[in-house]
Parts: structure tokens; C-alpha cells; sequence
């Protein structure tokens, strides 16, 4: 007898923090199905890492309209990363009160409104939404991240004009990352919105003049080497635009997913060093170089480290 051997379809959508000690509503593919509003006959390969975080295969013909507010996810504060190469949406108050959250990276959303919320822990939240014209069309209220990266977003709301959309409760100091022609937009100066936050909230607008990433780094090395901390040695790589930042990445051969989709630490200089390791492990290392545009490089060559 011939054994036909059938492959799974690859993980595209990746939700950290939220198995394992939190058992629901992800211990089940028609709970998650519940969770993302799509029907459950779209989710497949399903995978608890161990560490709290998922992987899935969700079928392109879906359109995820992920829940994050209290009204669905139980304990919804342990959410630490949302990546998804579907499309979607994000409706009526979601992402809200997700203070773990670190990084929404979702290239083929197109939508947040309804008086979303991004109500998150200031410090940390990155949000990645690259590929389509996203449409900001309802008051944001509550708008709380440290990077906003929409390249291809020119305006927010219905016109370029002022349309309420970030409020007064909004977080200060974002860094916005937009369309060059936002710069312009509006009868020769910035898109209202954006210059509403720059004047009233001190947000940081960088229009992309151009998307042409660092080069990779390839002289990685470690310096001093602690109990819980590693220096970071490397010369800084050659680029178009003016270098920014480095995201750092680690890996400790425990199979734990947030270790291969969410960035450690950031860095911005050679000799600097990474924290909050354990003491006598064995990490591989490896950095990404981000410029003021946030292009971002390929990674840099890998190091393995002994911590003390």
C-alpha cells in the first residue's frame, strides 16, 4: 500500500501571550474562530508553543475581525503580539486595554474605525500596516502605541483635512511613519490630523521620501558577557537614509514563538547592551538595522553567547 504523505499548510496569523496560561479562548479552533469572527472551516494547523503563544494557518478567503477588548478575550491583558498575512479589519473597540501588546504587524488590514481603541503600554507598541492604503474613518479616541508605520497613507478620515480623528486622550510623542505626499496634502501643508498631533500631542511625523532599506549587518559580536545581560558589538551598516535604531533578536532553543516573531529589545548604537536574559543560557543572536523611515534590513549575522 502507498502511503500519501499530506503536507499542513504553513502558520500565517501568530498571537502571543495567550495559550497555554490562558486557556481560553484559544484551546480550540472554533473558540479562536469565535475570536477572529471567522467561520471555523478557515483554520487550520493550529499550535500552542508551550509559552503562552499560538500559530495558525488561516485560508486567505477569510477576512479576520480580531476581538481584542474585554467584551470577548478572557484576561485579554496578556496579549503581547498580533501578526497576520490575511486580511482584515479592526472594528468597534478593538485592540482596547492590551497593555502587554508589542506589536500589531497586519500588511493586508484596511480598516480601523468604530472608535477603536489603542490603549496599550506606550513604551513597547509597534504597529505595522504596509501593504494596502489603510482607512482611518472614526474617532480613534484613545490612541496609544510608539510607532504608527502606514507608508502608503496619505490621509486620515473622510479628507486631508482635520477630522478628529486622534482626540485629546491620545498618547504624546508617537512617531508616525506615512505617505511623503501627507506632507503636502492639505492645500500645500500637512494632513490635519497629523499636524493635530504634532502640534498638540508632540507626535514625531516621518514622511517616507523613500523605502530603500539599511544594508544587513555582518559583524555581530559580543562584548562583555554578564549573568542577564550581553554587550553588542557591530559596525554600523551602510544606508540611503540615516540610521535610527536596531532591533534585537534572540533565540534560546526552547521553541518559544516569541523568540522568532517579536524583537527583544531595540538598541540604538553599537557597544550598547541587551537585558533581561537568564543566567547561564545559550542565546543566538542576531540584529535588524531600521532607518528614519523604518525600512528595515535583512538580519545580520548570528552569534551564539553563554550567559554567566
Amino acid at each position: 500500500m502507498q502511503h500519501v504523505t499530506v503536507s499542513l499548510p504553513q502558520p500565517n496569523t501568530f498571537i502571543g501571550g495567550v495559550a497555554g496560561n490562558v486557556t481560553y479562548p484559544f484551546d480550540t479552533i472554533p473558540l479562536l474562530a469565535v475570536g477572529l469572527r471567522i467561520d471555523s472551516i478557515y483554520i487550520e494547523n493550529l499550535v500552542l508553543d508551550g509559552f503562552g503563544n499560538i500559530s495558525c494557518y488561516v485560508n486567505p478567503l477569510a477576512t479576520i475581525k480580531p476581538i481584542f477588548n474585554s467584551s470577548f478575550w478572557y484576561n485579554n491583558v496578556q496579549i503581547t503580539f498580533f501578526i497576520s498575512s490575511v486580511k482584515g479589519r479592526f472594528e468597534g473597540s478593538s485592540p482596547r486595554n492590551c497593555v502587554n501588546l508589542e506589536l500589531i504587524d497586519a500588511p493586508k488590514f484596511t480598516v480601523l474605525t468604530g472608535g477603536s481603541y489603542i490603549r496599550s503600554n506606550l513604551a513597547k507598541l509597534s504597529v505595522r500596516i504596509s501593504d494596502t492604503v489603510f482607512n482611518f474613518n472614526y474617532n480613534l479616541y484613545e490612541f496609544q502605541c510608539k510607532r504608527l508605520y502606514t507608508p502608503l497613507v496619505e490621509y486620515f478620515g473622510a479628507d486631508a483635512s482635520y477630522n478628529n480623528i486622534f482626540s485629546d486622550n491620545s498618547a504624546g510623542g508617537i512617531q508616525f511613519y506615512v505617505s511623503l505626499a501627507a506632507e503636502t496634502i492639505d492645500a500645500g501643508g500637512i494632513e490635519g490630523d497629523l499636524k493635530y498631533m504634532q502640534d498638540n500631542k508632540s507626535a514625531v511625523l516621518n514622511f517616507i521620501a523613500n523605502t530603500t532599506p539599511p544594508s544587513a549587518i555582518s559583524t555581530l559580536s559580543a562584548g562583555t558577557i554578564a549573568t542577564t545581560t550581553i554587550q553588542l558589538n557591530f559596525t554600523p551598516p551602510s544606508s540611503t537614509n540615516l540610521l535610527d535604531f536596531y532591533e534585537v533578536w534572540i533565540d534560546d532553543n526552547t521553541g518559544n514563538l516569541r523568540h522568532t516573531k517579536l524583537r527583544w529589545q531595540e538598541i540604538t548604537a553599537s557597544a550598547q547592551n541587551i537585558t533581561g536574559l537568564a543566567s547561564g543560557t545559550t542565546y543566538k543572536i542576531k540584529i535588524i538595522a531600521c532607518d528614519e523611515f523604518w525600512n528595515r534590513s535583512e538580519f545580520s549575522n548570528e552569534i551564539t553567547v553563554l550567559t554567566l
